[in-house]
């Protein structure tokens, strides 16, 4: 992975964007975050490491692939269980109001968040070609998002949208039988 593509940790549990952020993250010493909330929703892209998560009161162990919609208000926190392994993984926040903005343009653009809000299904395994898809329109946004390119900011609305309407195909395809 590109080392100028990774964030430096940021223990803040709070968006400083009005309609997201994206990391993506690489420690090696230990780190620990407190179960915690926020009022806007946050994808977890497990890369590696050895780690759960605690979603409410249930924990899951995470492998590569893995994809994690936490909504808002919904408590969490991640549990590193050793240190042998680098903890890799991109976290991606988006506001309420973005995803309502999209809602407007399409209601396939809800499909994951409403699917997480009521089964309680916070947890997506995918296969190495589908997450390896995810993972190359995030590095999209995130080099567009470092870039000085001309039309930066529309090429970063369209790679957003891409990436949560992606998702929402994703999540619709593993929960249709």
């Amino acid at each position: 992975m590109r080392k100028r593509l990774q964030t430096a940790f940021q223990p803040r549990q709070y968006m400083v964007s009005k309609d997201f952020e994206l990391f993506y993250y690489e420690n090696r010493t230990p780190l620990t975050v407190d179960l915690h909330t926020h009022d806007y929703y946050e994808f977890y892209f497990f890369l590696e490491g050895n780690v759960q998560m605690q979603i409410g009161n249930d924990f899951y162990p995470v492998r590569f692939g893995d994809i994690m919609l936490i909504p808002p208000q919904v408590p969490h926190r991640t549990i590193i269980n050793t240190q042998a392994a680098p903890y890799r993984r991109f976290v991606f926040w988006i506001s309420q109001e973005y995803c309502n903005h999209l809602l407007q343009s399409s209601p396939d653009y809800a499909y994951i968040m409403q699917y997480v809000g009521t089964a309680k299904q916070y947890v997506f395994h995918t296969d190495l070609i589908s997450f390896n898809s995810v993972q190359s329109k995030i590095l999209r946004l995130l080099e567009e998002m470092r870039s000085q390119k001309f039309g930066k900011e529309a090429q970063i609305s369209i790679c957003v949208n891409d990436l949560i309407l992606h998702l929402n195909r994703l999540a619709h395809e593993l929960n249709t039988p």
